[in-house]
């Protein structure tokens, strides 16, 4: 038995047909667990230029969808013979650590997004990750495709939308429970949309009903619903950049005796599992588990040789319809 042919057992991907026989495979493996053998990793990525890893890198912990792309593409990575890691970006929000570890061969390729407004990745730094044979697709509806790929959600056209709907319903005094970053610059995607459904409809924007940092946190929603409550007798809707936030607001809601919908409707954003057994359950917007896969597959696509030009995939969020805000209802 060839030296070559051993390490092509240990050491080979799952995604690639083996030149051993199963047998033959068998005594390999048999003969590794006997003698205690396991390949050096940092050698192996050495020697053959490739880690076998992919990586997400996310700006928040604990967002939904995320946690739902992680989960698909660690199906469609173990298939292929490879590993997922996850990266999240540091309180500060400063994405030039883990943007420099990928330059250093963290991963084959990476899938970037959720990240702060504050301190995005630069697109050039993005670019020459691509340039330097580490595929990378970008989560985002700001950036374009400049050699790497992006995929968008159309956040602030939904966001518009549910916000919308819930106008025609008859409700106008409506708050906005914001992340901390949401209106730098010229605003995220759904403090965009919040800002778009009140113009259409003519409601003058009140500052004072935007609270940033709420939707950041449970406790921080809790407390800001409280004190929109006591300020402000007229607020008949609260919508939420996190599902976190929104369900809180129902905490909260409940807790003062103010009946939701009835009297306050709260929509959310990500679509937690926990919304849906909420009560009143939480209307909300998510993303289409049934075409996560779409991604993966690009990702692969490119790993596997695909150079054609960098493109844009949009999947967009849907909206869930629940109790806790139901369109026509006042």
């Amino acid at each position: 038995m060839s030296p070559a042919l051993v390490s092509y057992v240990l050491n080979g991907r799952a995604d690639r047909k083996s030149p051993a026989s199963p047998e033959v495979e068998r005594r390999v493996r048999a003969a590794a667990d006997e003698l205690g053998y396991s390949p050096d990793l940092n050698a192996r990525s050495l020697r053959l230029q490739r880690t076998d890893r992919i990586c997400l890198l996310v700006g928040r912990p604990g967002n939904p969808y995320a946690d739902l792309l992680l989960e698909g593409l660690q199906c469609e990575a173990s298939e292929r013979g490879y590993a997922t890691v996850s990266v999240p970006i540091g309180p500060d929000g400063d994405t030039r650590r883990p943007i420099e570890l990928l330059r250093r061969g963290l991963a084959d390729a990476a899938i970037v997004g959720f990240f702060p407004r504050v301190h995005p990745p630069a697109p050039r730094d993005l670019a020459e990750l691509v340039e330097r044979g580490t595929p990378v697709i970008v989560l985002s509806d700001e950036f374009k495709p400049e050699g790497f790929d992006v995929v968008r959600g159309d956040e602030a056209s939904v966001f518009e939308h549910a916000v919308t709907s819930i106008i025609d319903s008859g409700r106008r005094h409506i708050a906005y429970l914001a992340h901390a970053d949401d209106t730098h610059g010229k605003g995220s995607p759904r403090y965009r949309g919040y800002l778009a459904a009140l113009k259409r409809q003519k409601i003058t924007f009140d500052p004072a009903l935007v609270i940033l940092g709420a939707a950041d946190d449970r406790v921080a929603a809790y407390r800001a619903t409280c004190e929109l409550l006591r300020r402000d007798e007229t607020l008949d809707t609260i919508v939420s950049a996190s599902d976190r936030g929104a369900i809180s607001a129902i905490w909260a809601l409940r807790d003062a005796g103010v009946a939701v919908p009835d009297t306050v409707a709260v929509m959310g954003f990500g679509d937690l599992p926990e919304g849906a057994v909420t009560r009143p359950a939480l209307s909300t917007i998510g993303q289409r588990s049934d075409r996560i896969h779409e991604v993966a597959k690009l990702l692969f696509a490119r790993l596997g040789g695909d150079l054609s030009p960098a493109r844009t995939l949009t999947i967009p969020w849907q909206i869930h319809w629940r109790e806790s805000a139901v369109p026509g209802r006042n």
